[in-house]
């Protein structure tokens, strides 16, 4: 199982949306409760760059139809991960979803704005 897993991995890594990959690493993670430093080490990915995506992964799962939809950058989601849960973060959420916000720059100022 795990070399089919990997395939499809690779295949990701190569053409495929980075929501498609994060998914499918965090699913990969959990049936086999894999560390990110094997995943990292069989996939060629850094361990830091398994980490965030295991990150938008958990958090923002919400967010991945609407990343593929309006081609959000990946830091938009990973900043929107950071955030401390409250009314800044919800409202980004909307902004997110509806492809207002699609750049780690427009999201920066938006975040201005709020606070």
């Amino acid at each position: 199982m795990e070399a089919k897993i990997s395939d499809r991995l690779i295949s990701l890594m190569s053409g495929g949306h980075y929501s498609d990959l994060a998914s499918e690493i965090l699913k990969w993670k959990k049936s086999g409760n894999h560390s990110e430093r094997y995943i990292s080490g069989l996939t060629g990915i850094s361990k830091s760059e398994v980490h965030r995506l295991l990150v938008i992964a958990r958090e923002s799962s919400g967010l991945f139809k609407a990343a593929k939809t309006h081609d959000i950058e990946k830091y938009v989601l990973q900043d929107w991960c950071e955030l401390k849960k409250g009314i800044p973060k919800d409202k980004l959420w909307f902004q997110i979803y509806h492809g207002k916000i699609r750049t780690r720059r427009q999201m920066r100022i938006m975040l201005n704005h709020l606070e």
